[in-house]
């Protein structure tokens, strides 16, 4: 049970994370890339699939553009493609 308590904590810091890099202006799409791989690896390291990575991953874009429909869809394209290449990236 702690280590479902742990993960969650985890996930909610990884989630925060994204909403403040997607706030600030200009977005630092460095430090975007960087939040959307620790969302990522955390979500694999679960054991989750890539659809709860990119479901989380959007729930935080709407959370963080919440007026600029334009935006939201130019930034989730290039987070999920993110997402999935770092999801299915091989570890060597």
């Amino acid at each position: 049970m702690h280590g479902e308590d742990r993960q969650g904590r985890d996930d909610a810091a990884r989630a925060t994370r994204l909403v403040e890099v997607l706030t600030e202006r200009p977005i630092d799409h460095a430090d975007l890339f960087a939040a959307v791989g620790d969302y990522v690896r955390g979500t694999a390291a679960a054991g989750r699939p890539v659809t709860a990575a990119i479901v989380g991953l959007k729930a935080a874009l709407r959370r963080a553009v919440r007026d600029d429909q334009a935006d939201f869809e130019a930034l989730a394209q290039r987070v999920v493609t993110w997402c999935i290449e770092e999801y299915y990236r091989d570890p060597r």
